[in-house]
C-alpha cells in the first residue's frame, strides 16, 4: 500500500514533465523560427551537449534551449556544467533586416543538428525543410514591406549654426539620454528607445566635444516597425521636432529637404496607420518580441 501511494504522488508531476516534453519552449517561436527537437535516450549534461553543438554560424540567429530532469526550459548558454539535460530545442530564425535565410544554410544547419543527435544518441525532429524557406522568403517579402524609417530634419537657415552645448540643453531637458552610438536616446518607462536624436553631419555627439560642436542640421529617427505604441510615439516626436525648430530658430524639414507641414505630418500619420494595421493582420505587431527579432 504504500508503495501504491508513492506512485500516485509521482504520477502527476510525471505527467507534467511529458506535457513539457511535447511543447516549444518560449523564446522560440514556429512563426518564424525553424525549430528543431533532440530527445536524448539518456541525459546528457549542460557541458558535454554545448561541446557537441560548437560554435557554427549558420547565417541567422539560433536559440538553444534545453530540458532539465525537473521539467523545466532554460536556455543551454546559461545551464550549469554538470546540470542533466533530457531534450534539446533550436531555433533557427528564418529572416532578419539581411534578408531571408537560404537554403545552403539551412541544410548546414540540419546536417549540423542530425550529426550531433548521432553523437549523443538522440531522437531528432526536423521541419520540412522546403516549406520552412517558402515561409522565410514570404517573411522576407512582408518585411520589406513595412520596414520603414521615419526621419525629420531640423535644419539651420542660411549661414547659421546650431551650439552643441544648445543641442545637449534640449535634449537633456526633453528627457533624452546620450547612446554610445553618438545620438541621443528618447526612452519609455520600460528603457525601450522610441526615437533618436542625431548630427545630420558627421560628427557624433559625445559628452567631451560637445562644447566645441556646431553643425547645421539634426535628424529625428523613428523606426516604424520596432516601435510599440508607434503614432504615440510619432507624435512626442513631432511636438519635439517643434520645440527644437523654435528654440534653435531653425526649419523642420522632411527627407527630401522641403518644408514639413501639418498636411505633411497629417500624412505621414496616414501611412503609419496603414503600415501598423497590416503589421497587426500579419500577426506581427509593431514593438512585439517577433517585430524586434525580424527587424533586427
Amino acid at each position: 500500500e504504500p508503495e501504491q501511494e508513492q506512485q500516485a504522488a509521482l504520477k502527476p508531476a510525471t505527467q507534467a514533465q511529458r506535457k513539457a516534453s511535447t511543447e516549444y519552449p518560449a523564446p522560440l517561436d514556429s512563426a518564424i523560427d525553424y525549430i528543431v527537437r533532440l530527445d536524448f535516450s539518456e541525459p546528457v549534461q549542460a557541458a558535454a551537449l554545448r561541446t557537441a553543438l560548437g560554435e557554427d554560424d549558420f547565417g541567422k540567429p539560433v536559440q538553444w534551449l534545453a530540458l532539465n530532469a525537473t521539467g523545466q526550459w532554460e536556455p543551454l548558454a546559461a545551464a550549469r556544467e554538470r546540470l542533466e539535460l533530457t531534450t534539446l530545442c533550436g531555433g533557427l530564425q528564418l529572416a532578419d533586416r539581411t534578408g531571408a535565410i537560404g537554403s545552403e544554410d539551412l541544410n548546414r544547419f540540419t546536417q549540423h543538428v542530425q550529426q550531433v543527435g548521432e553523437m549523443l544518441s538522440a531522437v531528432v525532429q526536423l521541419p520540412e525543410r522546403n516549406a520552412a524557406l517558402d515561409t522565410a522568403e514570404k517573411l522576407d517579402a512582408f518585411c520589406a514591406d513595412v520596414d520603414i524609417l521615419v526621419g525629420v530634419n531640423v535644419i539651420a537657415l542660411e549661414q547659421d549654426t546650431f551650439l552643441g552645448t544648445k543641442i545637449r540643453a534640449l535634449a537633456e531637458a526633453g528627457g533624452f539620454t546620450l547612446a554610445r552610438d553618438g545620438t541621443y536616446q528618447y526612452c519609455d518607462e520600460h528603457g525601450t528607445a522610441l526615437y533618436s536624436l542625431s548630427n545630420q553631419e558627421s560628427a557624433p555627439f559625445k559628452a567631451d566635444d560637445i562644447k566645441t560642436l556646431t553643425t547645421h542640421g539634426l535628424t529625428l529617427l523613428f523606426d516604424v516597425p520596432r516601435i510599440p505604441h508607434g503614432l504615440r510615439a510619432f507624435d512626442h516626436m513631432i511636438v519635439f521636432a517643434r520645440q527644437l525648430t523654435e528654440s534653435l530658430r531653425g526649419l523642420m524639414v522632411d527627407d527630401n529637404l522641403r518644408p514639413l507641414t501639418d498636411d505633411g505630418v497629417a500624412k505621414i500619420k496616414q501611412q503609419l496607420s496603414l503600415i501598423y494595421g497590416k503589421m497587426d493582420k500579419n500577426g506581427i505587431p509593431a514593438g512585439s518580441a517577433r517585430a524586434q527579432r525580424l527587424f533586427s
